[in-house]
């Protein structure tokens, strides 16, 4: 049995479970996996959408098994839990991902819910940029993109992201940006 049988045996097996526990899902779940690759994530399901579970190629294809147990019924746990409880959210009009209901679905199925997977990344392939920041005392920050553009907005001496052992130090751009990761 290949990969993508596994996935859908899975998906399968645990369809059948919530549905005694959800009367109000639909007998067939009409569910596609797709793939995807070159990201830090393990799989998605797209706002809204019931019908497909996208994974990362990558990393179904270095952990196997262990990913496809995880991972789809991570998945298949945010589509129920938009199917029977609609999309919730806080009060700042924020999606609420992996909420109480979230959870209770993930134990229904017999599963930790934890929110994220500690898969080791490198094996991702995906090349990441850093953009260097510094402060007075020459301490070094890399940081991300979205939080590198976060910086550049704020003015002067009022940047983002603070330490809390380094209240009011002020970060400039280095302009070095630091290239890590790939295969």
């Amino acid at each position: 049995m290949n990969q993508t049988q596994q996935c859908y045996q899975m998906l399968d097996a645990k369809w059948r479970l919530l549905r005694l526990k959800y009367p109000e899902l639909p007998e067939q779940h009409g569910i596609r996996i797709e793939y995807f690759a070159n990201s830090r994530k393990g799989g998605y399901v797209k706002q809204g959408n019931f019908e497909t579970i996208w994974l990362n190629s990558d990393f179904l294809n270095h952990h196997g098994q262990d990913f496809i147990d995880r991972t789809v019924p991570h998945e298949l746990a945010h589509i129920v839990d938009q199917i029977v409880n609609g999309m919730a959210y806080t009060r700042t009009m924020r999606r609420v991902l992996h909420g109480p209901s979230w959870r209770a679905i993930m134990r229904d199925m017999g599963c930790d819910p934890k929110r994220c997977h500690s898969y080791d990344q490198s094996a991702s392939g995906r090349i990441k940029q850093l953009f260097v920041w510094e402060n007075e005392g020459g301490e070094l920050m890399p940081l991300t993109p979205i939080r590198h553009k976060r910086m550049l907005k704020c003015k002067p001496g009022r940047g983002y992201y603070r330490r809390e052992h380094q209240h009011g130090t002020v970060y400039h751009f280095t302009g070095r940006v630091q290239t890590v990761g790939g295969a």
